[in-house]
């Protein structure tokens, strides 16, 4: 790499720091020596650094990566073929001799990944900060609005909470945040503090409310973890961690997709994640400042975004298989969105509460879609209907403002299914066309029973129903009738035609059966947003008078 100047000394028990020119950026001193590097970064084979002498015979030589073969020509300080080498540092750490100058000539047994660099000091040292143990990720919004990625420049925040009954200083503490390694970092600005038992925000220039404000130069940039785990960690002024969010997807058995290997803050790499982020929905805790060091088990879908305020506290309940999907209407005429409806019965003797209970939809893969609200209880032998926002109020019991999306059943099947609070799948109902093909190569749904029976997809105005209301064999064929008048809150009406009509249906030439007509001329039929205006109010009309018996 470089010659070291003539005249350099190094003290005996002493350091020697030689660095980049840009060093001195990251630590905030000049290193002892300022040299040109091009260590590599060891991605898919062994990468080597040594000290040789001005006679030039071999010091010292560390050997750190991947295995390599003869044929690379890395050599230990014995002129032998390594067989044992110092771990490959990933973004943000360095790997060092623990303790300081051990040296065995054995560089797997000698060196070990450290977190944070430690210049001029011992690389086993333990790190001390007040308040590391207190201060939490408490809530986040990584995903502002995904249908317009530049609508979460500036957007986005960080939510921290002070577990302790101290005033905590957090200056010089960062941020790190990455989709495949901590490659961005934002230091808390030199007077910050975070009072006993409280909340601070921290936001891009047009959060909000914002306590310390990231300039847009600076800008947080979290990933939205749509196919792999993305993390988010806070560091203390030790310099050490203080707390890990790692989010992302996860398989139908609850398994992170975990490809980096994100590790929590015990050091395992998890397989427990918070969930992936959906546009504007933040992440938040279940309860302010309660840690279990299982991102999965501490962080959900938030119920109601509370950035710099207490999150609402939720009252985490299992399912005993009482509450059933009763009910959907996935294909409204006209236009699907803001008019698609799922509702739920509890078939059981008591009322349940639905607590950050969460609705999943499946296309390709499964997504979450809605976390219910705190204190939100179906009582028994009753419904509840979960809408969007253009179904009228009158029906509805709650109202989603994001896309529910459920799927048109295009290219095979799609499904909508209801987990409980610890994330237990309680009901799953599973949809297609006449003749779809139930599984692919590439994705494989199963109903709740491990098969994969599927309900029909209706026609245009028309809803898939349970009949009886929460009749479940877990056979979806057998249980949902499709081509159901739509009653939502209310009781199925049975179907007269057999469903079996409805596997390979005729399309009409004419008629209110088929699509809108293109161009600018008008459709004899009324295609508006959801159930048209006339069905609504003849629809309102029966649901009133039935409500009242």
């Amino acid at each position: 790499l470089g010659e070291i100047p003539v005249g350099t000394m190094i003290e005996a028990g002493g350091y020697l720091l030689i660095g980049d020119e840009q060093v001195s950026g990251d630590l905030g001193v000049e290193p002892d020596v300022i040299m040109s590097m091009s260590l590599g970064n060891a991605g898919s084979n062994a990468e080597g650094i040594r000290i040789v002498d001005c006679n030039e015979p071999s010091i010292d030589t560390v050997i750190y990566g991947e295995p390599l073969n003869e044929s690379d020509g890395w050599r230990d300080d014995f002129g032998n073929v390594p067989t044992s080498f110092a771990p490959k540092p990933r973004s943000g750490q360095s790997t060092g001799r623990v303790p300081n100058g051990s040296d065995s000539d054995d560089s797997g047994i000698d060196f070990a990944l450290l977190d944070f660099t430690s210049p001029w000091g011992a690389n086993d040292a333990i790190q001390s900060c007040d308040g590391a143990t207190d201060i939490k990720i408490n809530e986040f919004m990584p995903n502002p609005d995904s249908e317009e990625s530049s609508a979460d420049e500036t957007n986005e925040w960080v939510e921290l909470y002070n577990n302790s009954s101290l005033e905590v200083d957090l200056s010089g503490w960062a941020l790190q945040w990455g989709t495949s390694s901590y490659g961005s970092e934002f230091v808390i600005p030199q007077g910050t503090s975070i009072a006993p038992n409280s909340h601070i925000l921290i936001g891009g220039e047009n959060v909000e409310g914002a306590d310390v404000v990231v300039p847009e130069e600076d800008d947080l940039s979290m990933g939205a973890a749509s196919s792999n785990a993305d993390a988010l960690r806070l560091l203390h002024c030790g310099p050490g961690v203080a707390d890990t969010v790692i989010y992302g997807p996860s398989d139908d058995d609850g398994i992170a997709e975990n490809t980096d290997e994100w590790e929590d803050d015990g050091g395992n790499i998890a397989v427990s994640i918070a969930p992936k982020a959906v546009a504007g929905i933040s992440i938040s805790r279940r309860k302010d400042g309660q840690d279990s060091d299982d991102s999965g088990s501490d962080f959900m879908l938030s119920i109601q975004s509370t950035p710099g305020e207490a999150n609402p506290e939720v009252e985490c309940q299992s399912g005993t298989g009482t509450i059933k999907i009763n009910e959907i209407f996935p294909n409204p005429d006209g236009t699907d969105g803001g008019s698609e409806w799922i509702e739920f019965y509890n078939t059981g003797m008591q009322a349940v509460r639905l607590d950050s209970w969460t609705i999943e939809t499946a296309s390709s893969s499964w997504s979450s879609r809605y976390s219910f609200p705190a204190e939100t209880i179906i009582e028994p032998q009753s419904f509840l209907l979960l809408g969007e926002e253009l179904v009228p109020l009158e029906v509805v019991d709650l109202t989603t403002t994001s896309s529910l999306s459920l799927g048109n059943a295009s290219t095979g099947l799609d499904g909508v299914r209801l987990k409980d609070c610890p994330g237990e799948v309680e009901d799953t109902i599973l949809y297609g066309k006449g003749g779809a093909v139930a599984s692919s190569d590439e994705v494989t749904f199963y109903d709740d029973d491990g098969g994969e029976s599927f309900a029909i997809f209706p026609d245009s105005g028309l809803s898939i129903g349970r009949y009886p209301d929460g009749e479940d064999s877990n056979d979806n064929r057998a249980d949902f009738q499709s081509n159901m008048q739509p009653s939502p809150g209310i009781e199925n009406i049975e179907n007269a035609s057999d469903n079996d009509e409805n596997i390979n249906p005729e399309v009409p030439s004419k008629g209110c059966g088929r699509e809108p007509s293109g161009g600018d001329s008008p459709s004899k039929c009324s295609y508006v947003y959801g159930i048209p205006n006339a069905v609504w109010l003849s629809f309102l009309f029966v649901w009133f008078r039935r409500r009242k018996n």
